[in-house]
């Protein structure tokens, strides 16, 4: 056996001796933590998992009141694969360029035109009462010539559009039949726009409308309007064939940070009038361009999202108290809100002849111009022009900066001269299976492109 020397007892005595407080402090530390530590959760029990609803017991519950929705657009013809393979010059191209440069370079040759072909698309929907009204979305049956609604058995049934909504994208439609109708008081995928979101216990919490798509497939994220919207909506639509809305009458923006200190407002807050258009509850009441409006019957406006939102929940023929900011101080001024006039394709969608239903889609009202009326917008040719005359919040066309008073030059790179030109343009594009328009607008003598997307079922 080896000895050690003393130097070497020395040094392992240390080490002895460090290695006991080494364990002594690290047991000291595991003690302490085993008396702070929580509780493990126990595990679920069977009885818990059994309590739980069975999804298979609310799709029986709600599967026969969900229904599918097919649509169809009015024919056009088809374009042939020559025509396929080739893409127009822009006529803005040409008069720049010149004929000999299409001529030369791409420009595909008039063809005869294919087959007369239409086009579709389908969605869901949900019976809501024994009359046989339905909820879908409105972009579903936007534009649509005809709805057929196939309900859980097979049963095909004609149907009427009874009214649309273009703000909350929702639409109501109606079937007869001599049968009764079962109604109802999921991840969203293609085609099933229009359906109801329910909750395991089988009740409706939305509608659904749109997923994201980035690359042409479901990703996991859904939208839906609320039910509790959905009930307002579908109730003035039932009753009046469009949502009744209060309408005050300004063109307004967000006050930004500079706005606020150029008007000696403490905070940027509200929403100021751009303009007060003509014969509306604004200019009855007194209110000018460069008012900032703070408040509503005392509910702070933080923006102009929120003003529009006050304002279209307050009834028509009620008085509201607007807190206004003018001349470095707050005044208050009584205005009566009016109704907000339905869309003027509210009418021409109800037949399913839709004249400009299709825009409905986009959240646009156009309007024709007569060049010789002298209103400043002209089309090339002096044939007249289509005037951008309103845009929803929260369109697509409003989350691409269109807004009133824009000229529509091009759709598809070809020029348009009337509201049924575009609409024209807007079904070759959708017929041609596009996943979105291209138009090309000016505004104070620029153009500039806008492509807009096509609602996704």
């Amino acid at each position: 056996m080896s000895t050690l020397s003393p130097q070497r007892k020395r040094m392992v005595i240390v080490a002895a001796l460090a290695g006991l407080g080494m364990i002594a402090v690290a047991g000291g530390g595991l003690a302490g933590s085993l008396k702070t530590a929580t509780a493990i959760t126990p595990p679920t029990s069977v009885d818990q998992v059994l309590a739980t609803p069975s999804l298979a017991g609310v799709v029986e519950a709600v599967s026969p009141a969900v229904v599918s929705i097919e649509v169809t657009h009015k024919a056009r013809p088809a374009l042939t694969a020559q025509q396929r393979s080739g893409q127009r010059m822009p006529e803005h191209f040409k008069r720049f360029f010149g004929d000999d440069f299409a001529e030369r370079f791409g420009s595909t040759p008039d063809l005869e035109p294919g087959p007369m072909v239409p086009s579709g698309g389908i969605g869901s929907g949900f019976i809501i009462d024994a009359d046989g009204h339905i909820v879908t979305s409105n972009h579903v049956i936007a534009g649509a010539e005809t709805v057929t609604v196939i309900l859980d058995d097979g049963t095909r049934l004609g149907a009427e559009i009874v009214g649309q909504d273009t703000r909350t994208d929702l639409a109501l439609l109606r079937v007869e039949t001599d049968e009764p109708l079962p109604t109802i008081d999921a991840p969203i995928n293609r085609g099933n726009s229009g359906g109801p979101a329910v909750n395991l216990h089988g009740e409706v919490i939305g509608v659904n409308t749109s997923i994201v798509s980035p690359s042409g497939g479901n990703v996991g994220i859904g939208f839906a309007v609320p039910a509790a919207t959905a009930k307002v909506v579908i109730d003035d639509l039932k009753a009046h064939g469009w949502v009744m809305r209060g309408w005050l009458g300004v063109h307004i923006q967000s006050v930004t940070d500079d706005i606020a200190a150029s008007l000696g407002l403490e905070n940027a807050e509200g929403a100021i009038v751009a303009s007060v258009q003509p014969e509306s509850p604004a200019e009855a009441a007194g209110l000018e361009s460069g008012d900032v409006i703070i408040a509503v019957d005392q509910l702070p406006v933080e923006d102009t999202r929120a003003l529009t939102q006050v304002i279209a929940a307050i009834d028509a023929g009620t008085s509201a108290t607007l807190t206004v900011w003018r001349d470095g101080q707050a005044m208050e001024i009584t205005a009566a809100i009016a109704n907000l006039a339905p869309p003027v394709e509210a009418s021409a969608e109800m037949t399913g002849a839709d004249e400009a239903g299709r825009l409905d889609t986009f959240g646009l009202r156009l309007e024709n111009v007569d060049p010789e009326a002298g209103d400043g917008a002209e089309a090339d040719g002096g044939s007249g022009a289509v005037v951008v005359a309103g845009v929803a919040p929260g369109s697509a066309a409003h989350r691409k900066g269109l807004r009133p008073g824009d000229v529509i030059v091009t759709v598809g790179n070809e020029p348009v001269g009337s509201v049924a030109d575009v609409n024209e343009r807007i079904e070759a594009a959708q017929g041609d299976g596009r996943e979105a328009v291209l138009l090309l607008m000016s505004r104070d003598g620029r153009e500039h492109f806008v492509a807009l997307p096509f609602a996704t079922s």
